[in-house]
């Protein structure tokens, strides 16, 4: 039976015991209503039956009376002072009254057989009063019967006036009688009355009690059906509870064929699928916790590695970058103790401890440290000779109890219990050994020897680079050294080449214009031409190797003066314009003179650059190009002079080569043409030397911009 069902039955019958208490309810009123109308009936009907007992009776005694005075008195006589007493009495015939006594005895009698008849049938308890009442009334009957027959024989006034006083008893008589027949009606009635409310109260009674059965048979229904409904979804809640806390196999009543029943095998069926699902999230949140505790150490690892080669980065020496190490090794693993040891520089291979640690309780560890201090390892001894004879780390294991080493007694004195050694790897030689203690007992960790393996490598960088920054020193020192030996050298061969050389020239200028007479043949003094052009450059070049080794050797010095740019310029054009128009290149000077400041600088050395920059302009420029002379100033941007020209330009990659000293560019052009790449750099060296800058923009087909730039303090306005 579906739980629908059980309400439905149990509201029916709910219903059906409502409807019985209420139509007992409506039942006990009618009743109720029904008996108190019977006996107001049956009061009623008694009570107008003593009303008209007492009436007939009372007129039968009046007409008894009436009769006796009627029997004294003639019928033409008036009564009315006899009968003063007694009311007033029309005037009557005597056989006129005694006609009407005996109807009115007639009517007496069957009100009172109909009076003892409604008592007899609803008041049985008052029989005894009808019989007072049916004695009085029959001695009313026997005296009217008197009376009468009195009346009748004409009896004395005597005898008369005995009837008239049995008269007046027998009504007082009846009077009395009626009036406790009417006490005791009304006695009958209150108590009937009562009767009637004690079967209602009774009813009532019956009824409320009725209703709490009704009441307690609906509760006993409904906590029936409740407990029917209830019981199993409560089994159902505990069940679902346990399944909920993680008890999957929880068994569920599935047999019955309600909603419950439905329900509980739907739980089931559900509880089967998270424990599936619960097994498959457990086994993911073991995976995924086993992941993040990796990616947690991972983490850590990298931060470790991190903050060390930080430190390496930034570490001006090694001990610097181990004493960092140490710290971090030790807040990563949660060791006590760090120590560092290097090779020995007496080349025996030797380790010899270092001041460099990191100790938790420097109190505790304080004769760890001392032991340690002037410790020297041979390799294959201890754990850090370990570490530095195979070049990887070295777990320590457990120490013998007998003969061992003193310092080994030391610290286990001092508690630590744990240890391993890393080497630290400069190329693939051992440069120094790190060793970490613990005061908890530790199994091999491979992932800790792993991580500090390369921290080992980071510190290990660091010595190879404070190694290489020594060679790098030594290697300078030797190379500023060669580079004087060579400076001087070339000094020295310069003015040594200089001297015959300036004698070469002279003497080949002599034979040129032949200042002694002819030669006798032209071809000795295109020779001599030839010897004095070939020893002009050969000098200029002296010149410009000797000013390079100069300035290389930081002993050029500048002769600064006060100067016009204009008496420069003039002067390099025309040392520059023969060859100029012998090539077919075009020199353009663009300055407005007026407009240019004087410098202060050295006119030499300012003539030589401006010189060798139009040289250059001219020597790879073809026939038909041009050269043009720019210059101005800028209180900003200081004095600007440029060389413009539409030679065959320098590719941008190329640019850097030709600011580099004997580096020529591999042009078709450039072969064709004499130099040893001394010009550019010896140019960009000597405007440096000024405080100033060259700029080189070039390209290809195009042409050649050179810059030069001298700074505002070079510069001297003239007075207005």
């Amino acid at each position: 039976m579906t739980i629908r069902r059980k309400l439905k039955l149990a509201h029916i019958a709910m219903a059906c015991l409502a409807v019985v208490l209420a139509a007992s309810f409506v039942v006990l009123e009618e009743e109720l209503e029904n008996d108190f109308q019977v006996m107001h009936e049956q009061s009623g009907r008694i009570h107008m039956a003593l009303m008209k007992l007492r009436f007939t009776g009372v007129r039968a005694i009046s007409l008894a009376n009436k009769v006796v005075l009627l029997s004294q008195f003639p019928e033409d006589k008036t009564v009315s002072g006899v009968t003063q007493d007694r009311g007033s009495l029309e005037p009557a015939t005597l056989g006129r009254a005694i006609q009407e006594i005996q109807t009115v005895s007639s009517q007496l009698r069957s009100t009172l057989s109909m009076y003892s008849g409604l008592v007899y049938t609803h008041f049985p308890d008052e029989i005894g009063i009808v019989g007072s009442v049916e004695a009085v009334t029959m001695r009313l009957f026997e005296t009217s019967a008197n009376v009468i027959e009195l009346s009748e024989r004409g009896a004395s006034v005597s005898v008369v006036l005995a009837n008239l006083m049995k008269i007046d008893t027998v009504e007082s008589d009846f009077l009395g009688a009626l009036n406790a027949a009417l006490d005791a009606e009304s006695r009958e009635a209150l108590k009937q009355l009562a009767h009637i409310e004690s079967n209602f109260e009774i009813g009532e009674y019956t009824a409320m009690i009725g209703g709490g059965i009704v009441v307690l048979l609906v509760i006993a229904i409904g906590a029936m059906v409740s407990n029917a409904i209830t019981r199993p979804v409560r089994k159902l809640t505990a069940a679902v509870d346990r399944i909920g806390h993680g008890e999957f196999d929880v068994p569920l009543e599935t047999s019955k064929s309600d909603e419950i029943g439905q329900l509980a095998s739907a739980v089931g069926e559900m509880s089967q699928k998270l424990k599936a699902k619960t097994s498959n999230l457990e086994g993911e949140v073991a995976e995924r916790t086993r992941a993040e505790a990796d990616l947690k150490q991972s983490t850590q690892a990298a931060v470790l590695l991190r903050k060390i080669a930080v430190a390496a980065n930034h570490a001006d020496n090694p001990d610097d970058a181990i004493r960092v190490c140490l710290d971090e090794v030790c807040a990563y693993s949660g060791w006590s103790v760090g120590h560092a040891y290097r090779i020995g520089p007496d080349g025996s291979g030797d380790l010899i401890s270092t001041d460099l640690w990191h100790l938790d309780d420097p109190v505790r560890y304080e004769p760890f440290r001392l032991e340690t201090k002037e410790l020297r390892v041979s390799p294959d001894v201890g754990m850090a000779g370990q570490a530095l004879t195979h070049a990887k780390p070295y777990w320590m294991e457990v120490d013998p109890l007998d003969n061992i080493h003193p310092r080994r007694r030391v610290r286990i004195e001092c508690g630590l219990k744990s240890g391993f050694a890393v080497p630290v790897m400069v190329g693939r030689q051992v440069g120094a050994v790190l060793e970490f203690f613990s005061s908890e007992v530790y199994e091999r960790d491979e992932e800790l020897l792993e991580i500090t393996t390369q921290v080992g490598v980071l510190i290990g960088r660091v010595i190879e680079r404070q190694r290489n920054e020594l060679s790098l020193v030594n290697s300078k020192k030797e190379a500023e050294v060669a580079s004087r030996s060579k400076s001087e050298f070339i000094a020295n061969m310069s003015h040594e080449l200089r001297t015959p050389l300036n004698a070469i020239n002279g003497f080949s200028e002599l034979l040129a214009e032949e200042a002694f007479g002819p030669l006798g043949n032209e071809e000795y003094r295109k020779f001599s031409r030839a010897i004095n052009d070939s020893g002009q450059h050969l000098l200029s070049l002296i010149n410009d190797i000797l000013d390079i080794s100069k300035i290389e050797a930081g002993n050029t010095e500048l002769s600064e003066e006060t100067f016009d740019i204009m008496s420069v310029v003039a002067a390099c054009i025309t040392m520059i314009k023969e060859r100029a128009d012998r090539g077919g290149v075009e020199i353009i000077v663009d300055i407005d003179e007026a407009a240019l400041p004087q410098l202060r600088a050295d006119k030499m050395r300012i003539k030589q650059i401006v010189l060798n920059l139009l040289t250059n302009a001219v020597k790879f420029t073809e026939a038909g190009g041009r050269v043009t002379l720019k210059a101005w100033h800028n209180d900003n941007s200081g004095f600007v002079l440029q060389v413009i020209d539409t030679g065959i330009g320098i590719a941008a990659a190329d640019i850097p080569r030709a600011l580099t000293r004997f580096q020529q560019i591999d042009g078709g052009l450039t072969r064709k043409q004499e130099g040893t790449g001394l010009g550019l750099p010896l140019v960009k060296s000597l405007v440096e030397q000024h405080g100033g800058s060259l700029d080189l923009q070039s390209e290809l087909g195009v042409g050649t911009t050179v810059t030069m730039r001298l700074p505002v303090s070079r510069t001297i306005r003239q007075a207005a």
